[in-house]
């Protein structure tokens, strides 16, 4: 029953005077509401056949009644404990939504049930959709040339999306998005492996003192996946992934959506591809030992795509775009050198 129900109840009875009103909290397991959820006979807006996905794609983490006793539950106490922890300046802060610190699980396992493949999960704005403020704030938004390229994938990774951006814009992005891919075998994006906004930690304190904004966030992995070695993050911010997390991250070069000629999505298959084959169809082969052989990869022919379109135009690059490409080139190398350490010492 809707609370607006109770609430309605409790203005027809007050009689002057403020109305005290208590609320129940039951918090139960993801996978069993799930159960339940699927196990009824009928609904009259949730069917059970489509109970997983919809409550795997609206779950939003509850942040729990506030006020009343002074007593804390065990759980309460292990939420406090955390966001004292989260005071570190190079720890993610928690998302005043968020239930859990960014390396507890959340309680509910995207990978559960998706098979042997790897998860890419992509970035949105700048990534594959156009990046300006004006967009973003508009609502409206504008696919990357080649998107058609990603259907190449689904053979041999399972797409999703984890984007910073509220639910609403996700899925008018997922959309656009499956739109500019063109027909297939399917829907390009798999609905059981799309995260936003809910599911981010603000980035730490040490990323705004060195000039980030207050409201940046982080794409934590670890709550939403068991198998993190079968995870790649798709973003072209690396700040995005987490402390521990680094090695899980592809970057890809921002698009500048005015380049119509852009044609980083063609290259970004290829290269994934290329990951793919090598990880020899063994289904428990790392992704992340060659993850930032990819990035480096990506950045070197951005590099090259935008030495050739400054040839083209009055012989030269300008300034500001070819020092933004050359420190992705330098990121992602960074980004190798420490990939290849992490695995010598594991």
């Amino acid at each position: 029953m809707q609370r607006s129900h109770w609430l309605d109840i409790a203005r027809r009875v007050r009689q002057g005077g403020a109305i005290r009103l208590a609320a129940l909290v039951l918090e139960l397991p993801v996978e069993l509401c799930t159960q339940r959820a699927e196990a009824r006979g009928s609904h009259a807006t949730l069917p059970a056949e489509q109970a997983r996905e919809v409550i795997q794609r609206n779950i939003v983490p509850f942040p729990g009644p506030r006020g009343g006793s002074r007593e804390r539950s065990p759980r309460h106490q292990h939420m406090h404990h955390s966001q004292h922890a989260a005071h570190d300046k190079h720890r993610p802060r928690p998302h005043p939504c968020q239930r859990h610190a960014h390396d507890e699980p959340s309680g509910f396992w995207l990978d559960a049930n998706t098979g042997t493949k790897p998860i890419l999960m992509f970035d949105a704005n700048g990534c594959i959709t156009s990046h300006t403020s004006m967009r973003r704030s508009s609502g409206i938004h504008k696919p990357r040339p080649g998107i058609h390229h990603l259907r190449r994938l689904k053979e041999h990774f399972h797409v999703g999306m984890y984007s910073s951006a509220s639910h609403k814009t996700v899925d008018t992005a997922l959309a656009l998005l499956e739109g500019a891919a063109g027909p297939g075998d399917g829907p390009l994006f798999d609905h059981r492996l799309i995260l936003h906004r809910s599911h981010t930690a603000l980035a730490p304190l040490a990323h705004v003192e060195a000039g980030g904004k207050a409201w940046d966030t982080v794409k934590p992995l670890r709550p939403y996946f068991q198998r993190l070695h079968r995870v790649i993050l798709v973003d072209d911010d690396s700040f995005k992934a987490v402390a521990g997390e680094e090695g899980n991250m592809l970057l890809m070069p921002c698009w500048k959506e005015d380049d119509e000629t852009d044609n980083m999505v063609g290259h970004l298959v290829d290269v994934l591809l290329q990951l793919a084959e090598s990880l020899g169809g063994d289904p428990e082969a790392d992704v992340r030992q060659f993850i930032a052989q990819a990035s480096a990869r990506l950045a070197e022919l951005a590099q090259q795509a935008a030495a050739a379109q400054g040839n083209g135009q009055q012989g030269g690059l300008e300034a500001e775009e070819a020092e933004q490409v050359a420190a992705e080139f330098e990121e992602a190398e960074q980004m190798a050198a420490a990939a290849e350490e992490a695995i010598l010492m594991r």
